[in-house]
């Protein structure tokens, strides 16, 4: 190698060292949090999936690679857009549920800059760096990211969108409303990825149009009766902010659902009214003690400790800025009453509120003390120390959790699933279609289910969404020629067992009653 690369090598290697020193502390903190988030997520993207909707997802992908249409040959009543989020990842990636996994875990990171930039905008940079820690270390947000599910991805769009919408109120002129446009497509996306985002709405809108609601405060920040001519002031400032947010997330809708309701695809059954019908069909009483059942008496304390702390300081100190805040957890936990069945990953919807919340109250409730108000008679080196106590216990506990249940998803395995997989590869041809309420199982022996019948949870069965005469259509235009009963939710459709029994053969036998069949040579049309 010549004097003169020599030099240059040298020379970049120099100019690389004096760039990293310029990176400051608070920067190096936020990598490394980024850093194990992605750690937590990858290090399981290969463990054996407990979680029947990956089964389901993993399959409609397949179907996809095969040119099965969203909403018309495959049932799929999510949005449309977590499917296109996802694609691209199994296509490049080795087309597996691992290859899936790595793209909620991409999208689902998209949240930590996001809840920086709100907790942020409200209590300052210590806040910022204090709510990425929690939301990194959540337990129900950490697993709901290691899984092939929507709630993560959709998360990491909104929140990012809402973060976007709070920082534009830093700037002016183009940035302000290139912000708040972009702001609207990622709240779009994540509206058009998983549904439960439109709570996030509620704080964007009313963040972009803050000009209005600064008009009911006094110099004190307590509220007051606006007059008039405060309120056209307010509303003639705000409302270019709110119509850049607007035509950002319309835009957007317009740009991934209209292509479907042009063509005439039945999304709007699949996506909405079909859970507004399994929603009527829950019981409120009933998912408060699903909820309670998931939440441990930890969580449950925890939980309590944050919301009351958080609720406390924000009162004391007039934390009107929260409010929006406050409203986009109500709307959430509205959202998961309405849900049936609920599960834990749902929960996950709770993590960045509660993460900007705690972490914005507690630098405020800090503030206070520290600047020995006359009203306060505590110390404010012992304020400090409890505050740094509560923040610790909180990040150390949701952490040791989370590591426990990623180290307890690695060791996990099903010998039932892998016992019917390994029969399923045996007796069947790999271009052969499994009618089967386990499409995990068919995905472990590389074999597709009909993209009709992918989805065939107890959600649609009792919705009346999946009948006998549903899945007797489909069998016979198809040609399906095996059937397997994996875990016990097609037994729950009236009737196919009985009808199964009739005109199939059984070869073989699992546990739990379970069993693969094949049809025998002639099969009569259903009536």
């Amino acid at each position: 190698m010549d004097k003169g690369r020599v030099a240059r090598v040298t020379d970049a290697w120099r100019t690389w060292q004096m760039r990293v020193r310029r990176v400051s502390a608070e920067t190096w903190v936020l990598i490394t949090i980024a850093m194990f988030a992605a750690f937590m997520r990858v290090v399981s993207i290969g463990a054996f999936s407990n979680e029947y909707d990956e089964g389901v997802y993993i399959q409609s992908l397949r179907a996809m690679l095969h040119h099965a249409s969203l909403y018309t040959t495959l049932f799929y009543p999510q949005p449309p857009f977590f499917a296109f989020a996802i694609y691209p990842f199994y296509l490049l990636f080795g087309q597996t549920l691992p290859a899936a996994r790595l793209g909620v875990a991409v999208w689902s990171l998209l949240a930590l800059p996001g809840v920086y930039l709100i907790a942020r905008a409200l209590a300052g940079r210590w806040a910022g760096n204090a709510a990425v820690l929690l939301l990194a270390v959540d337990q129900f947000f950490t697993q709901s990211s290691q899984r092939l599910q929507a709630e993560a991805p959709s998360l990491g769009m909104g929140v990012l969108g809402l973060g976007l919408v709070i920082e534009s109120a830093r700037r002016t002129g183009r940035a302000r409303q290139t912000l708040l446009v972009a702001g609207g497509v990622l709240l779009g996306l994540g509206v058009s990825t998983k549904l439960f985002i439109l709570a996030l709405l509620v704080p964007a809108f009313l963040y972009a149009a803050a000009p209005l609601f600064t008009s009911m405060l006094d110099r004190e920040g307590r509220p007051q009766l606006p007059r008039g001519d405060w309120l056209s002031m307010g509303w003639r400032e705000g409302w270019p902010d709110v119509a850049a947010l607007a035509a950002g997330l319309v835009a957007t809708l317009l740009l991934i659902w209209g292509p479907f309701f042009l063509a005439g695809a039945p999304i709007w059954e699949q996506v909405v009214r079909y859970h507004d019908v399994a929603a009527g069909q829950g019981n409120p009483l009933a998912t408060l003690g699903t909820m309670a059942r998931i939440l441990t008496a930890g969580n449950l304390l925890r939980f309590g400790l944050i919301l009351g702390f958080a609720a406390a300081v924000a009162w004391w100190r007039r934390a009107w800025a929260t409010l929006p805040i406050w409203l986009w957890l109500a709307a959430s936990l509205v959202e998961l009453f309405r849900l049936s069945p609920l599960f834990a990953h749902h929960l996950s919807l709770f993590a960045p509120p509660l993460a900007v919340l705690l972490s914005v109250t507690l630098v405020l409730g800090l503030a206070s003390f520290e600047r020995r108000a006359p009203s306060v008679s505590h110390s404010p080196v012992a304020v400090t120390y409890i505050v740094l106590v509560v923040l610790a216990l909180s990040i150390v506990s949701q952490g040791v959790v989370s590591i426990r249940d990623t180290a307890a998803s690695l060791r996990y395995t099903s010998a039932d699933q892998i016992a019917m997989a390994i029969v399923l590869e045996q007796l069947t041809l790999p271009q052969d279609e499994i009618v089967t309420d386990d499409p995990y199982v068919a995905t472990l022996a590389g074999r597709a289910v009909p993209p009709q019948l992918i989805e065939s949870s107890h959600t649609r069965v009792s919705s009346g969404y999946l009948t006998t005469t549903e899945l007797q259509r489909v069998i016979l235009a198809r040609d399906t020629r095996f059937v397997l009963f994996a875990s016990g939710r097609l037994d729950t459709v009236p009737g196919f067992r009985a009808w199964v029994e009739a005109h199939f053969s059984r070869v073989a036998n699992f546990a739990w009653d379970n069993a693969l069949y094949e049809i025998s040579p002639s099969v009569p049309a259903p009536v």
